[in-house]
């Protein structure tokens, strides 16, 4: 009797063991998704450790290689790795549905060892039902927060932030940086038709004076200078 009284006790205390990790992680998931959904709907001023990952780490990506090609990829990837208690955030969803899962099971598993052994008595309605009413109100929490929910618009803040305000900002900067060539308005047109090439034209020959004349200027110039003095 002692032994069956033990049994039924560790069965118990495994229901509420897996209750109790159930609520503990339920809890935590809840306070992240609110914290990451505050976050995300102002990431450019939030200190959050996953925004100013992301951030950081986009910056730096842009600058290697001037742009991130897929932001959704590159957002749930950090979504993903993110980490409570050094445990992923994933993790912690599914150590609640498996709390519940486990809930369901132990008390399903008592009762039909309790039936096997004992017959149909009262703790095979209690260790079923304990188990039953435990994982249904996990599975009714998980189903209240809309987890997915709360997800896809913590993804939706940060590709938004980041395709339209940071790569934008990127873009700017980038232009600012290495401006262009200003191009005038009205360019010259260039010339259809090849020029024409004349041949050079060579200079006519100086003709030397004869010998014993002098040239017409200077015999000029010496009528002028005889009718100076003789005047």
């Amino acid at each position: 009797m002692l032994e069956v009284n033990l049994d039924r006790r560790l069965l118990l205390i495994l229901i509420g063991v897996f209750a109790v990790i159930g609520v503990i992680s339920k809890c935590v998931v809840s306070i992240s998704l609110k914290s990451l959904m505050r976050a995300a709907g102002n990431m450019g001023k939030s200190s959050h450790s996953l925004m100013r990952l992301v951030r950081a780490k986009y910056e730096h990506t842009c600058m290697v290689s001037d742009r991130v090609q897929n932001v959704e990829v590159f957002v749930e990837k950090y979504i993903y790795e993110y980490r409570i208690l050094r445990i992923r955030l994933h993790s912690w969803r599914r150590l609640e549905r498996a709390a519940a899962w486990g809930c369901l099971m132990a008390g399903l598993v008592g009762a039909v060892i309790e039936y096997a052994f004992m017959g149909m008595t009262d703790f095979v309605l209690q260790s079923a039902g304990a188990g039953a009413a435990i994982g249904i109100l996990l599975f009714l929490m998980r189903i209240a927060m809309d987890e997915e929910y709360c997800l896809n618009v913590i993804r939706t803040y940060m590709v938004d932030y980041l395709d339209n305000f940071c790569a934008r900002k990127f873009e700017k900067n980038r232009e600012l940086n290495n401006p262009e060539r200003p191009r005038p308005r009205e360019e010259v047109p260039a010339p259809t038709n090849e020029p024409e090439i004349l041949p050079p034209v060579m200079p006519e020959p100086y003709r030397a004076p004869e010998a014993g004349t002098a040239p017409e200027g200077l015999r000029m110039a010496e009528r002028r200078e005889y009718a100076i003095d003789s005047r």
